[in-house]
């Protein structure tokens, strides 16, 4: 915090631009990737196994990140390579044409094989959002057509998820969790909430009700024991009440109001996801507020030079 307030006072120099940051996620997701593929794993065992996506789900935890974290910095990188390629195609050489188009397709396809279906589900969603985007600036009434569309190919894709049979859903821990977060919200402190440090210990009290006998004893082996509502809505609502969930919103959309205008559907698209990943994880006040932070950092003040004419702040 402390780092982002000097920032914040002294602002950025010259030397930072949205084409940096974004190729900087790429190619850290590339070689990411690369290596739990080729390193960690081994090429010709990741391409032979049938049940590949085991594999690359336990080189991934042993050595980068819970599927969580990874899934939304790879899908953080679709949005840059869109982004870069939309609007500077017809001035990219042919060999950075290649490499983003086939960055695209490797990130995708790891997307897929991830044991997340949040995050398997917001590639989808951005994929065939990129794809509305460049028909509608071409065909518009074509594009709305597509975008009627949209819940038949979510369907389709999430049924051939290995998770995201009925079975696996009804036996979801979060909606468990979710249940006696809703239930303790109603029984009390609907509007100022419990407070930042009573509300996790009156969540305590619930919070095992729903859950089955497995997944109580699993969390309950761990010392100290400690669980949150997974959802980060339900937890400021749980804390701060209804005024600290508008707060949180506020920090979602403000962005979008803030930006220069040419940067706004950049910004849609981002802090959407950011808002959607808060639906099944702690964000701004866990893991990924540091990356957040920095994400808003770039929309609002780092020089666009992939456009530009788009100077930030006008």
């Amino acid at each position: 915090l402390f780092g982002f307030g000097i920032v914040g006072l002294f602002g950025l120099n010259k030397y930072y631009k949205l084409s940096y940051c974004f190729n900087v996620m790429i190619i850290t997701s590339i070689l990411t990737i690369c290596y739990l593929v080729f390193f960690r794993i081994g090429f010709v065992p990741f391409i032979t196994f049938p049940e590949r996506a085991i594999l690359l789900a336990n080189a991934r935890i042993a050595s980068v990140n819970a599927h969580m974290g990874f899934n939304l910095y790879l899908n953080l990188s679709l949005i840059g390579i869109w982004y870069i390629c939309t609007h500077s195609w017809h001035r990219l050489p042919h060999w950075k044409r290649y490499g983003y188009g086939a960055a695209l397709l490797v990130i995708f396809y790891i997307l897929s094989q991830s044991e997340g279906r949040s995050g398997f589900l917001a590639s989808i969603v951005l994929m065939f959002s990129f794809i509305v985007l460049e028909i509608w600036k071409r065909r518009k009434i074509l594009g709305l057509l597509v975008v009627l569309l949209l819940p038949f190919i979510l369907f389709a894709a999430s049924s051939h998820h290995a998770r995201m049979s009925t079975d696996k859903l009804h036996s979801e821990p979060r909606l468990m969790l979710w249940h006696a977060a809703v239930e303790k919200i109603e029984d009390d402190k609907p509007v100022f909430g419990y407070g930042m440090s009573r509300a996790q210990e009156e969540f305590d009290k619930v919070n095992m009700k729903y859950i089955s006998e497995e997944y109580r004893h699993y969390w309950l082996s761990f010392k100290p024991y400690f669980i949150d509502t997974h959802n980060q809505y339900l937890q400021t609502f749980l804390e701060f009440g209804i005024i600290g969930l508008l707060l949180l919103l506020v920090l979602y959309t403000a962005p979008v109001f803030l930006v220069a205008p040419k940067r706004r559907i950049l910004t849609v698209l981002i802090c959407g996801l950011c808002a959607y990943q808060s639906m099944f994880d702690m964000f701004i006040t866990g893991q990924f507020c540091p990356l957040f932070c920095l994400l808003m950092l770039f929309l609002l003040k780092v020089k666009d030079d992939v456009q530009p004419r788009c100077e930030s702040g006008k």
